[in-house]
């Protein structure tokens, strides 16, 4: 009878044993799932829905009316010169880029050669701070052409006032001025940060064996600092193929459609001529765009 009770004691002790477990598996994905079910619904279903109405002629005004059309709103793209215009401003505006690394990369070089100058280091990092909107809002009424501060001061040393944000010639110049005004301070907190990582043991080498500044950036900080640069260039050009806010609170796409970059125009389309699947299909464009894009510029640090 005591053999008995021990064989079933032990046996309970294996279920529960096993039991714990399975339990001990699958808690983590307990754990897990609130998140996945958040990610499900605010990024994984949109991306589903918009793909599906991209094959669909689809419009505000008859959501309930959405007949399956194919390939035909990304055919449509391609036979549409306003998409190309669009493309065009977006590459012009992509300039901003290699401006915000070399004003960045220099600021974080003068920053490491003046030690103790906190609060100087602090003023770069304050444009990051705001909402691009707001920025776009306040540099709007800097570029004002009879109110603003600029042309304010340009008349004070003699100059004419300039119309910055109505004449096709300057307007594409001012986004771009306040793009690297914005943004060049995040170029600079990550290379200051990589600089100051560097480690000690090569440099004190090159020192050692003469080397100048110049070489001990070129040949021993720079090749630290490459992985950081990839980082923050490729975080970067995402916003840039893809910036709206700057250009709908400066400009809206004006003068005419000289400063109209592509998610500007997906807006327009979708949202003021009501064309959904015109507008999704736009999108997926530019999401294969910015893949590419990314993908050549990784391939390129890695074969360097």
């Amino acid at each position: 009878m005591t053999h008995l009770c021990l064989r079933l004691r032990s046996g309970q002790m294996e279920k529960n044993s096993k039991i714990s477990q399975i339990a001990g598996k699958i808690q983590p994905y307990v754990f897990l799932l609130p998140a996945v079910i958040v990610l499900l619904a605010v990024t994984i279903f949109p991306l589903i829905y918009s793909l599906n109405i991209s094959f669909r002629s689809v419009t505000l005004l008859k959501l309930s009316h959405q007949p399956f059309v194919g390939l035909s709103n990304y055919i449509q793209i391609f036979r549409d010169p306003r998409f190309y215009n669009a493309l065009q401003k977006t590459a012009i505006f992509c300039v901003a880029l290699p401006l915000q690394f070399s004003i960045g990369l220099a600021l974080a070089l003068l920053a490491d050669y003046l030690p103790g100058k906190g609060s100087f280091k602090i003023l770069f990092l304050l444009p990051m701070i705001v909402a691009p909107i707001a920025v776009a809002l306040v540099w709007r009424f800097m570029f004002n052409p009879n109110r603003g501060i600029i042309n304010y001061f340009l008349q004070a040393m003699g100059f004419s006032a300039i119309p910055w944000l109505s004449r096709s010639g300057t307007a594409m110049a001012s986004v771009v001025l306040v793009e690297v005004w914005q943004w060049t301070p995040l170029f600079f907190l990550v290379l200051y940060t990589g600089l100051k990582n560097v480690p000690l043991e090569p440099l004190e080498a090159a020192m050692v064996d003469g080397a100048s500044r110049y070489e001990l950036f070129r040949f021993v900080k720079l090749p630290f600092l490459k992985p950081l640069i990839l980082i923050t260039v490729l975080i970067r050009l995402i916003d840039v193929l893809k910036n709206f806010d700057l250009f709908f609170g400066l400009t809206q796409g004006g003068p005419g459609v000289s400063t109209e970059v592509l998610n500007l125009y997906i807006y327009k389309a979708g949202f003021k001529w009501f064309k959904l699947g015109y507008s999704a299909s736009l999108s997926y464009i530019l999401l294969i765009i910015i893949i590419l894009v990314s993908n050549i510029l990784v391939r390129r640090f890695r074969t360097e």
